[in-house]
């Protein structure tokens, strides 16, 4: 990092700011006698300029971004503090400029300052190309950012998502809840990133009649003897709710409710198909319940969905 005077007339100072290759230069004035090494307001006034410009700039250039839609599910890791954040995204359709052309794809883990910690980039056909990326988040990091970007167009589209969310809770805790293209798993398989689990990116409404859904259940420990599971549709204009029929893995038929019983050690991990039959198309809350009668409470897991 440095910080250069580059022009000094009529008692006006003109300072350069280079943050390297981290962050973008910022060039400003002040009067040539000030000591301070603060900003100036015109020096803020840019930074926030740049908070709606591509964080991650491919190339030299910083470019306006457009908003992603992804799908980002976290569950907790294997040591203290530490998530597995599955990410599912696909190239926008506006970006679709044919199979001999790429976008490329960049999936960044930030820290507290927004400032990248490490990334997966990949170069994919300029098609909607799905991605899938399952990725260990310490407790250092703060956000994921997925960001794709089209060297033809010149144009790049991005979102942005806590790394972490209620994994981590103590006590009783739940993961997100993943949105599959059903499937019937050996229930020892359940897992994220299993070779038979095909998240939805959710970009699209989704079409099929039935989808899976997985999600783990922590800290049930030995005292809690069954919990009962439920899933429900509320519609996002009427607030109507409406109840889901449900199917675990390995269990036979569909049912209003479940009764489970969590695993002797260890996280709770669960994968049901959920009957989207007769369910007409629009904007949804998709809600998984888990009643807890030893605990007196319930865990209650949440995502939109939309329907076509």
């Amino acid at each position: 990092n440095d910080v250069r005077a580059v022009a000094d007339a009529s008692g006006v100072r003109t300072e350069f700011w280079d943050y390297g290759a981290a962050a973008p230069a910022l060039t400003f004035r002040r009067v040539a006698s000030s000591e301070d090494m603060s900003l100036t307001s015109e020096g803020k006034a840019y930074l926030d300029e740049l908070t709606g410009v591509f964080p991650q700039r491919y190339g030299a250039d910083a470019r306006m971004v457009s908003p992603l839609s992804a799908q980002v599910s976290r569950f907790r890791g294997d040591t203290r503090g530490e998530s597995l954040v599955s990410v599912n995204a696909e190239v926008p359709a506006s970006f679709a400029t044919g199979e001999r052309d790429t976008v490329d794809a960049g999936i960044f883990l930030l820290g507290s300052r927004g400032e990248k910690l490490s990334s997966s980039l990949q170069r994919v056909p300029a098609t909607p190309t799905p991605i899938s990326v399952v990725l260990p988040a310490g407790s250092e990091v703060k956000s994921v950012a997925v960001e794709f970007f089209s060297r033809r167009l010149g144009q790049a589209a991005s979102m942005r998502e806590p790394a972490h969310g209620h994994e981590g809770d103590p006590g009783l805790a739940f993961s997100d809840v993943q949105v599959l293209r059903s499937a019937d798993p050996d229930p020892r398989e359940v897992r994220p990133g299993a070779a038979w689990v095909q998240p939805y990116t959710l970009a699209q409404p989704v079409a099929e009649d039935s989808v899976g859904l997985l999600f783990a259940l922590y800290g049930l420990g030995p005292a809690t003897s069954e919990y009962r599971l439920r899933v429900e549709l509320q519609d996002r204009s009427t607030e109507e709710v409406r109840s889901v029929p449900l199917r675990p893995a390995g269990m036979d038929g569909f049912g209003q409710i479940w009764d489970r019983v969590p695993a002797r050690e260890g996280p709770t991990w669960e994968y049901v198909t959920a009957d989207l039959t007769g369910v007409p198309a629009g904007r949804y809350v998709l809600r998984v319940v888990a009643n807890i009668p030893e605990a007196g409470r319930s865990l209650v897991l949440e995502r939109d969905l939309d329907r076509r």
